[in-house]
């Protein structure tokens, strides 16, 4: 018997994992309009989504629906992030 959302394998299916994703590219999208908007010289929008989302994360609840997608995005968006601003700095 697999749990709700998740394939045999253990994996949970895309349909699960949507409304979390779905949250976190719309605090991306916050975050990357706020960088073109009003950030500060140097404040990529990557540490300003990670600002984002901890505040969020540490004054609102996570929807039980959110919580596969969002993981997801922790362990394979986030990697990829992190290794694409990584590769964008430039030593002075």
């Amino acid at each position: 018997m697999t749990a709700q959302g998740a394939t045999p394998g253990g994996r949970a299916s895309a349909s699960a994992l949507l409304p979390g994703v779905a949250l976190t590219a719309a605090l991306a999208f916050a975050a990357w309009l706020l960088h073109q908007l009003a950030a500060p010289r140097g404040l990529s929008g990557l540490i300003l989504a990670l600002g984002l989302g901890t505040a969020l994360r540490n004054t609102a609840r996570l929807p039980a629906l959110c919580r596969a997608g969002v993981a997801f995005s922790l362990r394979r968006v986030l990697r990829l992030a992190v290794v694409l601003l990584g590769l964008t700095v430039r030593p002075s």
